[in-house]
């Protein structure tokens, strides 16, 4: 998760259409619902919205922010909303974003002070999601921090263009059909 939020926020400064990449996600977002409902509905979990429409909310949020300082404190009310409508990692994922957002914004040349304020927002997003949850297995997020920092910040190899929007629904998908073929 820490990855993917990553190149979120990423995507958010390099893209040449705000509005097209909100766009791509909010599709993603939808197309993923059902097997994400699929998925959960095997394993008994609490149902949850997917993750995407969680990523719509922190883009909305940076996007509001980017735009006018005041909107800074929109972010408690940002990270309640997606904890209260029960979206996939709550308001531990929007305290990602806006973490990965004002390290990118603010500390784009101090190499240090990004890395500190990366670290720190991975931690609080685990330790607020580890408040709402049973799963352990959160922690291993910090290791996500390794290819983040060494990051260059240049357009590596490109996957296919739609890989990344389609990639999170087939693989709910995927685990979905592997759960019918385990014993329940």
């Amino acid at each position: 998760m820490p990855l993917f939020t990553f190149m979120l926020v990423e995507g958010y400064f390099h893209t040449s259409s705000k509005v097209k990449y909100f766009g791509r996600i909010l599709i993603a977002a939808i197309l993923a619902e059902l097997p994400l409902w699929l998925f959960h509905s095997v394993f008994d979990y609490k149902l949850l919205i997917n993750i995407l429409f969680g990523f719509l909310l922190g883009f909305i949020l940076i996007a509001m922010i980017d735009r006018s300082r005041l909107f800074l404190v929109l972010s408690p009310v940002v990270i309640l909303l997606a904890q209260v409508l029960g979206i996939d990692y709550g308001g531990g994922l929007i305290i990602l974003v806006l973490g990965f957002f004002l390290a990118r914004k603010l500390f784009e040349k101090q190499k240090i002070a990004k890395m500190v304020i990366q670290a720190l927002s991975v931690v609080a997003a685990i330790a607020f999601f580890l408040l709402f949850s049973s799963f352990t297995l959160e922690w291993w997020g910090l290791l996500a921090l390794i290819p983040i920092w060494l990051y260059n910040g240049k357009k590596g190899k490109r996957l296919p263009r739609y890989f990344m929007y389609v990639y999170y629904p087939a693989h709910l998908m995927v685990l979905f059909l592997i759960s019918l073929a385990l014993p329940h």
